[in-house]
């Protein structure tokens, strides 16, 4: 079961957040974090590609039993085939987390998804 809260780790990898005064989260306190969480029964992450290198990070730290919930980037413009973006963001986000699954995958836009190229047009 999915905890209420879920842990944000968009600092993990990059200087976040408009209070943070601090920059990226060291190494040794994305541990301290993890287990805290753990230990008071939040199972849960929030993260995503564009957060730096938090995937590899937490990749390191085996959050195989946890909860994961990533985010897509944007599509980009000029990208002729999103639902092989799609294919090959998600690959390569599973592959830095160590994990096999998704418990959650949002886009940025649905609008994206919308266009001759989408994921609704290919065959699945």
């Amino acid at each position: 079961m999915m905890s209420k809260l879920s842990i944000g780790t968009a600092q993990f990898g990059l200087d976040y957040g408009v209070a943070n005064t601090t920059g990226k989260t060291k190494i040794g306190d994305v541990a301290k974090i993890l287990s805290f969480a753990k230990s008071n029964d939040i199972n849960s992450l929030d993260t995503a590609i564009q957060y730096g290198d938090s995937e590899t990070i937490l990749g390191n730290y085996n959050v195989s039993d946890w909860n994961v919930i990533t985010k897509v980037a944007p599509v980009p413009e000029d990208c002729g085939d999103v639902y092989e973006y799609f294919y090959s963001e998600i690959k390569n986000s599973l592959s830095r987390l160590k994990i096999e699954s998704f418990d959650g995958i949002l886009v940025h836009d649905i609008d994206q998804l919308k266009n001759k190229n989408s994921i609704k047009s290919q065959k699945t």
